[in-house]
């Protein structure tokens, strides 16, 4: 919408609400490996289970080592369990229980742009504009360490999102196994 109500001012406004559909890849990409750098804690996350993380040492550290334990780290090494490398494997992939994203978005402003005698101001010319953004259901990829430290410490899940990261942190599979079996450091979560 326009509108010049005088000659030197004009009012503007507009509302749209759009819709991206998902692409190919966000919806049927296959799984495929990544390395997450989470580090060492207390300097980085680190893994949550570990007991200089913290996870381990906030105000949820109850919960979290609760949560590890039902993971499948035992008993007798809970309370001193530290992860011994700064990386973990990862599998992120497309996610076909997904939504299109959506937007509402207004605006609104003025121009003024009136002629003054001054040389100065000859050819001035004022815009003020306000505007809004609200996205919902965002398309987008979840970073490794936010995946991690959801799964681990939040009290909300991560909403769907178009592509996702999934740790053994969050189903516990390769804990149990850890324990049982002599594997490599970096095999503690499944990739």
């Amino acid at each position: 919408m326009r509108w010049r109500p005088v000659a030197p001012l004009s009012l503007r406004g507009s509302y749209q609400k759009a819709v991206r559909a998902l692409n190919i890849g966000e919806l049927f990409s296959p799984q495929t490996g990544q390395q997450v750098a989470i580090g060492t804690p207390p300097v980085s996350i680190g893994d949550p289970c570990d007991v200089r993380s913290t996870a381990r040492t906030g105000p949820n550290a109850a919960q979290v080592r609760a949560l590890c334990l039902a993971q499948g780290i035992p008993g007798a090494a809970i309370d001193s369990y530290q992860f011994p490398t700064t990386a973990t494997a990862g599998v992120i992939s497309g996610n076909i229980g997904l939504v299109p994203e959506t937007a509402h978005t207004y605006n609104f402003g003025f121009i003024l742009n009136r002629k003054f005698a001054s040389p100065w101001l000859h050819d001035f010319t004022l815009s003020i504009d306000y505007y809004n953004v609200s996205i919902k259901d965002v398309i987008s990829t979840v970073p490794g360490l936010t995946t991690l430290s959801d799964a681990t410490i939040s009290t909300a899940p991560i909403r769907p999102i178009r592509q996702r990261t999934v740790f053994a942190s969050c189903s516990g599979a390769m804990r149990r196994a850890i324990f049982r079996r002599s594997v490599s450091p970096s095999s503690i979560w499944e990739g």
